[in-house]
């Protein structure tokens, strides 16, 4: 019989006895133990009793199961005074049966042939003893000053075992505020010495990745027949550093050889939805954006010399396309993964690589759903499908994050025939399967190939990113060739800012070109743009739809259609507001209603509109 000490974020503890060998943990009824939050699974993690060990495995949760402090990646032993971390609660195994717990107990609540005569085995693995006196150790190995004080489980109750199969565990039972970290890790403040300890594990595991690699070749750890080999070698480079106060071999172990043979911490990363961005320099810095409101959070970095380059040569190995010895600095698609990939080496980053990985979201709206969710008014939802039937060249103008991409989706679910869709980090989509998403990041003619696809007939292309590469002439020239229909998107602030930038960008690109020339060109090109923003509330907005013209001061200003006009903030901050039409006539309306658009021009006119109520 044992117990469960659970205590929730801000709570107060609670016991729970068990007399059985396994106790799954989750969030709905069915699992022995029930924690009813919504940042725990259905059913998150498993504790079982084998061989008079606790241990604990994760079962695919979404959040992860943590001990101390560290996500598990496989069964893991439990030992004396571990916790074990399940969304806002933190778990403690007690061994054996409370007096209050075994006082009402009767002969069916023990475990089949259990009873007084029966001797348990010890329930936590037992720690080493410390070295004995005047046999030499590792330098790394604190000697204990005096005898360690016991528990009643002859386990020591401070830090003076040392050894990396063992840790230092306490029996202080008071309550404690528990603090998340913010990518879901915890830390409590108790325990100062937690950095500290994060520091060790990866300076210990970076010394044995680094002697491992001093010993092998690039070949050989590449090869899986070597596995066997890599393993004794880890082991072996153990053996030599010897014990590290704090430090467990079931942690550095694993550790090192994901880095040595697999991809080391993107393994897991890329295999979790949550995580949007990771972002690695080197060994020893690793940041991951987690979730939709894009928080920074640490994670377990590369901790030995050259594993990033050997995790980002194997990442595109296994997509299918290696990195040639000659790529310093390379962008390119892992559709494999799901993620965007940017890594700079060599002589542009001397000091360490850099690696940026941004998941590829499958983005899939409708002008229906703009509707619902007030991105557009449905006279601008008419309008802009009227645009799209007449095969208008439409100018989505955005930055990240701020609902183009789902703007760009709708006008794809309008589109007659097949899309074919250039996209940068997300992957747009239509329910019935018309858009085909194709890839420039991997170093072919990218202007060729795109004249090519742009004669097909029956097919409409999208470009997500104008700015990259040779993706903006390319597409003044498809157009200029006599395609129609296209829709681009750039990536700026506003209409004015983005084009000024553009037009700058091409003159300098392109010697022969000037600004003037280029904004003449942009004009003529796109007979609508589009500015898409996310307000201060969260919300998205079309908060213009304009005409391009020349400006006095700027190469090319929008001639409002349509705007979104704030009126006021709301309590609670929502802003409130309307779309309105400016009285301007777009010029290209007559050229729509000769393609076949439905056109009705009575959208466009000023209405009167009555002074807003104070408030």
């Amino acid at each position: 019989m044992f117990s469960i000490i659970i205590s929730e974020k801000g709570g107060a503890e609670r016991r729970q006895s068990f007399d059985q060998f396994e106790v799954t943990v989750g969030r709905v009824q069915g699992n022995d133990l029930v924690l009813p939050k919504g940042n725990v699974s259905k059913r998150h993690c498993r504790l079982e009793l084998v061989d008079g060990a606790f241990q604990v495995t994760d079962q695919n949760s979404t959040n992860g199961t943590y001990l101390n402090r560290r996500r598990i990646l496989q069964t893991t032993t439990v030992r004396q005074g571990d916790r074990i971390y399940v969304g806002d609660f933190v778990l403690r195994i007690e061994p054996g049966a409370a007096e209050e717990d075994l006082a009402g107990a009767g002969p069916g609540s023990l475990p089949i042939g259990a009873g007084p005569s029966v001797v348990a085995p010890p329930p936590f693995p037992s720690s080493p003893p410390p070295p004995t006196a005047g046999v030499p150790s590792s330098p790394l190995q604190p000697q204990p000053l005096s005898p360690p004080a016991t528990d009643g489980f002859a386990q020591p109750v401070a830090a003076a075992s040392s050894g990396l199969g063992a840790v230092g565990v306490t029996t202080d039972e008071r309550p404690s505020e528990i603090s998340s970290r913010r990518d879901g890790t915890w830390a409590e403040p108790s325990e100062p010495d937690a950095e500290t300890t994060d520091e060790a594990l990866v300076s210990a595991v970076g010394a044995v990745v680094d002697r491992v690699v001093s010993k092998t070749s690039p070949a050989e750890l590449n090869s899986p027949l070597a596995q066997r080999r890599v393993e004794t070698l880890v082991d072996a480079a153990l053996r030599e550093l010897g014990a590290q106060p704090g430090i467990e071999a079931d942690d550095v172990r694993p550790a090192a050889l994901a880095e040595l043979l697999a991809l080391g911490p993107l393994s897991e990363l890329l295999e979790d939805p949550s995580v949007a961005e990771i972002a690695a320099s080197g060994a020893g810095y690793l940041t991951v954006v987690r979730g939709s409101n894009r928080q920074l959070s640490p994670q377990m970095p590369f901790c030995g010399t050259g594993s990033l380059d050997r995790a980002v040569e194997r990442l595109c190995v296994r997509d299918g396309v290696a990195l040639s010895p000659a790529e310093r600095s390379v962008r390119r698609e892992l559709p494999s993964f799901g993620f965007s990939l940017e890594y700079v080496r060599g002589e542009f980053s001397p000091h360490g690589s850099l690696l940026h990985l941004t998941r590829r979201e499958r983005v899939a709206a409708t002008f229906e759903d703009l509707v619902r969710a007030g991105t557009v008014s449905r006279t601008i939802a008419t309008f802009l499908q009227q645009c799209v039937a007449g095969s208008a060249n439409l100018l989505v103008v955005g930055q990240a994050r701020s609902g183009a991409a789902e703007v760009l989706s709708a006008l794809c679910h309008c589109a007659g025939g097949r899309v074919l869709a250039l996209c940068q980090d997300r992957e747009l989509a239509t329910s019935d399967g018309r858009v085909l998403c194709l890839n420039d990041s991997r170093g072919q003619d990218f202007e060729a190939t795109f004249s090519r696809v742009a004669k097909m007939p029956g097919h409409r292309l999208v470009v997500d990113g104008l700015v990259q590469g040779g993706r903006a002439l390319a597409t003044l020239r498809v157009v200029s060739e006599g395609a129609t229909g296209v829709v681009a998107r750039l990536r700026a602030r506003s209409i004015e800012r983005g084009l000024a930038q553009l037009c700058a960008q091409m003159a300098v690109a392109h010697h022969g070109l000037s600004v003037t020339t280029v904004a003449d060109a942009l004009i003529s090109t796109f007979d609508l743009a589009l500015e898409v923003a996310r307000l201060p509330d969260g919300r998205t907005r079309v908060v213009r739809v304009a005409e391009l013209g020349r400006g006095d001061t700027l190469p090319v200003v929008g001639h409002d259609i349509f705007g979104f006009n704030v009126e006021r903030i709301a309590t609670g901050g929502a802003v409130e507001g309307s779309f309105n039409p400016t009285g301007r006539r777009p010029h290209f309306a007559n050229e729509l209603r000769t393609r076949g658009a439905r056109l009705d021009t009575g959208m466009f006119a000023r209405a009167a509109r009555a002074p807003y109520p104070a408030s």
